[in-house]
Formats: C-alpha cells, structure tokens, sequence
C-alpha cells in the first residue's frame, strides 16, 4: 500500500542512520520496526486464508432501478477475522468499479451481504470476477484473491408506470386547409363507469351516475374489433445527444417505447413496432402481449446506427394497417415529415408524434430548464402538432399530449 511505501522507506532510513552511527536505542528502534514490518508482512498473508465469497440468485434488472447483487462470504476456519473489502467491476454503474467493505467475521460464521447498485446502462453482461483484498492491522501491506464467479446480467430499458390511455380508433378527414376533424368513435360498446381522470372529455360524464354516487363517473367503452397501435423508434446516430450519453434523448425514447409496450400488453391490440429499416429483423408485429418479450429483447440491445428515418417511415407505411394508431417517436424535426405525415393521415391513420430535441437533452440546456425552449429552431413540419419532451418529462404526459385536443 502507500502506507507501506512510506513506511519502507523510513525504516531503510532508521536503518542506515544505525550502520553509519551506531547506537544502542537506535538498533533497538531498528530492530522492533522490521520485527513489526515482517510481522505485518506475514499477518497480511494470512488475512484472507480459509474465506471464501460466492455468489448468490438473483434477478435481471432495468435501468433507473436499484438492483439487488447479493454476496456471501463465509469463514471456513476457527478463528474470527478482521474486516476486508469485496471489490467487482461492473460494467453498468455509473462508477464501474464497486467497493464494499465486509464487517469482522466469527470463527465459521457466514454473512450473507445484500449489495445494492444503480444500473445506469441496458444491454446484456457478464459479471465475472470477484476481487477479495485483506491487510494487516497497520495497512502497509494488501493482499487479493481472486474467485471467478461468472453471471450473465440482463439489465431491460426503463419504464414508468402507465394507468391508462386513450386508445379508441377515431375516423379522420383532412380539409381543404389541412387541418384535422374528428369523428365520433364507432365500433364501441359500452363497459361501464369509472371514475373521472383528468385527461377524460367532458362528453362522457354520466351524469346520473355522478349524483347518485356523490362522485365524479365516466362511461368507459371498449370496442368490439381488435385495432392496431404502430410504434416507430428514431435510429440516427447524429441526431443524438452526444455529450450526454446516459440520459440523452434516445434513451429517453427507448423508455417511452418500453413503457408503452409494458402498457400494450395488458390490452388487447395488434401491435407494430419498427426500430430500423430491416423487415425481418427491425420489424415486430403480432397480438400485443406476444409481443411484449420480443420488443422488450430488442430495446435492450439497440443502439443508435446509420438508418435514416425516411426509410423508416416508407417500411411501415408499407405494413400499417389503415385506421391504426401510430405513435412516431424521433429526434428530429424535418421539412418532409409534412408529406410523410399527410400520407399517414389520408388512410385514417391517429398520428401521435413525440419530439426529443437534441438541445433540450444538453448539459446546458437541463441547467436552463423551461427557458430551453426558447433554443429549439423553428418547427419545420406544420400538418402535425408534435409533443416536445425534454428529460424530465414525465411519459405518461408525453403519450397523452400529442391527442388531448381532439379526444
């Protein structure tokens, strides 16, 4: 250690004061220092014999979730030891190296520790060794041992929570002025009443079921034919906010793409989720809880690549069912999206379109807050009103805004 180092070299210097001038309380000195020295040498050496530390079960992870990676370390001889550090590198921490300090040990005791970490990137891993440092009671010498303990890690994008979205297929005309016009729901049959939320129109209060239960209460329909929701993930790597790559604006997406599939599978609907330009790999289509895994599998291990999004937008035009909903999840705001859009629009298509701006994800941006907005350039697509979320936007919000002015 660098205690060790100091103290190495002053007793080398105790020791040449004593050969060039002798003298008896000085080669006592000398002699009690290098007795200690080797004394703490040897104690050193034994301080991690006879412990072992292993893994125990646990569970796969997701992002932004405090994850349990228990140990345990068992004391094999008769004999009490001191306290030592278990140290691990693991790749999804903030800090990739974690150092935890292991109380005392009795003779044969076992302790189980309860290691808790803060995943900060998704992917899949291998967590291999386990690192085991000891030292002697002054600290000027460490030893470590090595156990090869090797773990496959699956640590799943983020998702928030989400109650309830409104989902019913609307039939949709496009004016002369371009401008959007809905129609009353069809194909509904009535479920029952709940209680009022604050995004549910005014409509469908019931009013006598309001007075008599005291309480606010909505009819609540469900349709009678299974629908379609289409997600589409923005892929271009130059788009993405660059020197922030832990919370940057694709990984913001990512969680509104998990959370919406985590909310898709407990509803049935046809789900259609595109993230790259490749049909038979980037594309996931089927009833949504089937396909909840799968697009849970790829969100994972996406990363951001070369694909531009117009190629995108043309592969899922081409599987997008009309009438469908479609929820366009980009980093960009670009002059075709206009004509992209409309040609969604003309086959019925619900267009909810969320917009992650590179600039709202910067450093400098996040320190401004709400006065970012005012950095974002003048929006380039007018045919759809996009929902501008920056890192602490809430998702649910982020999936409820792009409609809330027509439902």
């Amino acid at each position: 250690t660098k205690r060790g180092f100091f103290f190495i070299f002053f007793f080398l210097l105790i020791s040449a004061i004593c050969f060039f001038r002798p003298n008896l309380f000085i080669a006592i000195i000398n002699a009690l220092v290098w007795s200690a020295l080797i004394v703490a040498f040897f104690w050193s050496l034994l301080a991690t014999l006879g412990v072992r530390v292993s893994r125990l079960p646990t569970q796969d992870g997701f992002r932004g979730v405090m994850l349990k990676l228990p140990i345990r370390v068992q004391n094999l001889l008769p004999l009490p030891r001191q306290s030592f550090v278990v140290c691990e590198k693991i790749p999804f921490t903030p800090e990739s190296w974690q150092v935890h300090v292991i109380p005392p040990l009795a003779a044969h005791e076992q302790l189980d520790y309860p290691r808790t970490i803060l995943p900060v990137r998704r992917g899949e891993f291998v967590l291999d060794k386990l690192l085991l440092r000891g030292s002697d009671p002054l600290g000027l010498f460490c030893v470590t041992r090595v156990f090869r303990e090797e773990q496959k890690m699956l640590i799943q994008p983020a998702a928030e929570p989400i109650s309830w979205l409104p989902l019913a297929r609307k039939e949709k005309i496009i004016s002369n002025e371009w401008q959007l016009h809905r129609k009353t729901p069809v194909g509904l049959d009535f479920f029952g009443v709940r209680e009022y939320r604050p995004y549910d129109n005014v409509r469908h209060i019931d009013w006598k079921a309001t007075a008599r239960h005291q309480q606010t209460l909505v009819r609540e329909y469900e349709e009678n034919s299974s629908y379609c929701i289409a997600i589409l993930l923005d892929l271009e790597r130059k788009h993405v906010t660059s020197e922030h790559t832990l919370e940057s604006n694709f990984e913001y997406l990512v969680k509104v793409a998990a959370s919406l599939a985590n909310y898709l599978a407990t509803i049935h609907c046809e789900v259609l989720f595109c993230a790259g330009n490749t049909p038979g790999e980037s594309i996931i289509s089927g009833p949504s809880q089937g396909c909840r895994q799968d697009i849970m599998h790829l969100l994972t291990h996406i990363e951001p690549g070369d694909i531009p999004i117009t190629q995108q937008l043309d592969m899922i035009f081409d599987e997008i069912p009309a009438n469908s909903i479609f929820y366009c999840l980009t980093l960009q705001d670009a002059p075709f999206f206009s004509a992209t859009f409309l040609r969604f629009l003309e086959m019925g298509i619900d267009l909810r379109w969320i917009y992650a701006p590179p600039i709202l994800f910067a450093d400098f941006a996040t320190a401004l807050g709400e006065r970012a907005f005012n950095l974002l350039p003048r929006q380039q697509t007018t045919i759809v009103e996009p929902c501008i979320v920056h890192p602490r936007f809430n998702v649910m919000d982020a999936l409820m805004l792009p409609q809330l002015s027509g439902y």
